[in-house]
């Protein structure tokens, strides 16, 4: 049945949505200008040229975390850059293996170069490398990363 003639019929208006797609994180410039912006940060903060805040994140979050094996940070920042910068996908499975990678070798610096007084891999190494060492050894928790 049709609706009675007398009765206006309403409209609703929906608002236009901006879309700004080039300021989107998953545009592959912003994320490449990103990675490289953070490349150069860590490295300034590493050699005392990022103020006090690049100090800070340096002495207090990245030694802490990754011991001396921060200097690995910027590197997979770098590799992360190029990438995105380059018209080629990374597999999934080459950026796992990296990180897995880098995983194992802040493990390995814990594992072979830590003293009582000094955290060679960090936390992330100490996680990896002292269950390994109390169930096997050096020797072989070295040869299983």
């Amino acid at each position: 049945m049709p609706a009675p003639k007398n009765k206006k019929q309403t409209k609703t208006v929906e608002p236009k949505k901006i879309s700004l797609p080039a300021l989107k994180p998953k545009n592959p410039k912003i994320r490449g200008v990103i990675y490289s912006v953070l490349f150069l940060f860590l490295i300034l903060a590493s050699l005392k040229l990022a103020g006090t805040v690049g100090t800070f994140v340096h002495e207090k979050i990245m030694l802490d975390l990754f011991g001396y094996g921060f200097a690995l940070v910027p590197l997979v920042l770098l590799f992360a850059s190029v990438q995105t910068f380059s018209e080629r996908e990374t597999k999934t499975s080459v950026k796992i293996s990296l990180l897995i990678l880098c995983i194992s070798i802040l493990g390995l610096l814990h594992i072979l170069f830590s003293t009582s007084e000094l955290e060679v891999g960090g936390f992330v190494g100490q996680v990896i490398g002292n269950p390994l060492v109390s169930g096997f050894e050096k020797l072989f928790s070295s040869i299983l990363l």
